[in-house]
């Protein structure tokens, strides 16, 4: 080899500053990148016997003494032997003395390039791995920001989730409920909806303002009850009740602000209020308002009546349901409608109903009432010219008989012609007129004096209206089927159905 040979060891690549060359002795091999040498200044700095085991060189070694010895080993091994150092080194190798070389600027190779500068020492004599190369450490940022971005949706579908799990159980009727409907009534040719947040709905006949306004809505918002009768409706709200129909579309106070429960018909309306006694103002042709005389327009007390717990009015007609579980009616009795087991044209006393006993609910129509049994049963008296007495003939009763296969009756709801029930478990039984299915729900008839059922499951309420039923399935679904000429199925005007029919509220 020429005498100008370099020592074995890394130099800068002439034709690229950021590469560094291996000159084994023999050959330049092994270009590498400056950042991927870290490894090399401590590898010279390991004791001679730890170092890896040299080859030997055919190139001529400079004398001794010429020049001051190098602080650093450049005769490195192969790279292949940095990864795999020799665990044993030979034994003349402790004994070798670092040779002396020319001066680094006599010993450059003609290319003319430096070699590296010695390192400055570090404080660490073991060697240690390479760095991570500046990919890895991209790989490692990349890896971080996709947990971040995985962890900030995450968080983001939560939110979402829980959002909409409220607006879900937030939704309903304007007041603010679930949209599930409360309770059903019919004043006649319409038929209004309390809605669980206090809202109520109407469809039907527009006439005398029973509707409320033009699209069904009525002008209340909290309303707790409902009672309807004669085109007239009445609503409960903080206490006070709100009542349109009969001649006006807008909601009006009525004429007692202490009413617990209020009761209207055509022509006059009665309520219960607070301390259990009842007044009633209107009409008082026949006796219905509980007092002698002219008709009142102011609220007059009705005497000769113990606690009370509930009132119900129709046409000419009043009865109230005790506190001790009897009935007392007053007014017309040309039918046997009061139930004392005499006729007469006009009786303004309250009676006591004989035989009804242990009553929870009393229910008045045109010339007609029935109350219902804590036992489950219906008991009915008066006019009976359709079997809307229910009791298998067609006659009137002047007192109170047992409607016929009534068992756990649960709700009770009777208009002019008709009536229904609904037993435990949902199940519907109606009586009485039928020219327009709005009795058996089915199949159209002159008169059905016995209970028919209704092909519907799951009923929950019900209200009876002149000529059509309509019905609470489940917590909202209200099903009305019989006449339509007023559009009382709630789908406008038209022929009618015998099939209970889907009512959009």
């Amino acid at each position: 080899m020429a005498e100008d040979a370099p020592e074995a060891g890394w130099y800068d690549d002439p034709h690229d500053p950021d590469l560094y060359r291996f000159w084994n002795g023999h050959r330049w091999t092994n270009n590498v990148r400056r950042r991927d040498l870290e490894w090399v200044p401590r590898l010279q700095r390991e004791p001679a016997e730890a170092r890896p085991v040299e080859a030997e060189s055919d190139a001529p070694r400079e004398p001794q003494g010429r020049a001051e010895p190098q602080p650093e080993v450049r005769a490195e091994p192969q790279p292949e032997v940095r990864a795999e150092p020799q665990p044993q080194p030979e034994p003349e190798v402790e004994s070798r003395a670092e040779p002396e070389v020319e001066p680094r600027a006599e010993a450059r190779p003609e290319v003319g390039v430096d070699p590296r500068p010695e390192p400055e020492p570090r404080d660490d004599p073991e060697p240690s791995l390479p760095r991570r190369t500046s990919r890895d450490a991209q790989r490692q940022a990349r890896r971080r920001q996709i947990r971040r971005r995985r962890a900030l949706v995450g968080v983001i579908v939560v939110a979402l989730v829980a959002a909409a799990l409220v607006a879900l159980f937030a939704t309903g009727s304007d007041g603010g409920g679930d949209g599930s409907v409360k309770q059903l009534v019919s004043s006649g040719l319409a038929t209004c909806a309390r809605l669980d947040g206090g809202d109520v709905r109407c469809w039907g006949s527009a006439a005398g303002g029973q509707l409320g306004s033009a699209d069904g809505g009525a002008a209340v918002a909290d309303a707790t009850d409902l009672t309807a009768g004669g085109g007239r409706v009445c609503a409960i709200e903080d206490g006070d009740a709100r009542c349109w129909g009969g001649g006006t579309a807008t909601a009006t106070d009525a004429a007692q602000s202490a009413a617990v429960v209020i009761a209207v018909a055509a022509d006059h309306s009665c309520a219960v209020r607070d301390d259990a006694s009842v007044v009633c103002w209107g009409a008082n042709d026949a006796g219905q308002l509980g007092v002698r005389g002219a008709s009142r327009r102011r609220p007059v007390a009705v005497g000769g009546l113990p606690a009370i717990r509930s009132v119900s009015v129709a046409d000419r007609l009043s009865c109230a349901l005790a506190r001790n579980g009897g009935v007392w009616c007053w007014g017309s009795n040309l039918s046997g409608e009061i139930g004392s087991a005499t006729l007469s044209s006009s009786n303004p006393t309250p009676q006591r109903v004989p035989g009804v006993k242990d009553a929870i609910e009393v229910v008045a129509a045109e010339a007609h009432a029935c109350a219902r049994l804590r036992a489950g049963t219906v008991t009915c008296w008066g006019r009976s010219n359709r079997g809307q007495l229910g009791v298998g003939v067609i006659a009137d009763a002047v007192a109170p008989s047992t409607v016929i296969g009534l068992d756990h009756v649960e709700q009770l709801s009777i208009g002019d012609w008709s009536g229904c029930a609904v037993e435990r478990g949902g199940r519907l039984s109606c009586w009485g007129d039928d020219v327009f299915g709005q009795t058996s729900g089915s199949k159209a008839a002159a008169a059905r004096p016995r209970p028919v059922e209704v092909d519907l499951r799951d009923v929950r309420d019900v209200a009876v209206g002149t000529f059509h039923t309509c019905a609470l399935v489940g917590r909202s679904d209200v099903r009305c089927w019989g006449a339509e000429g007023d559009g009382q199925l709630g789908r406008g005007r038209g022929s009618g159905s015998t099939k209970p029919v889907r009512v959009t509220l």
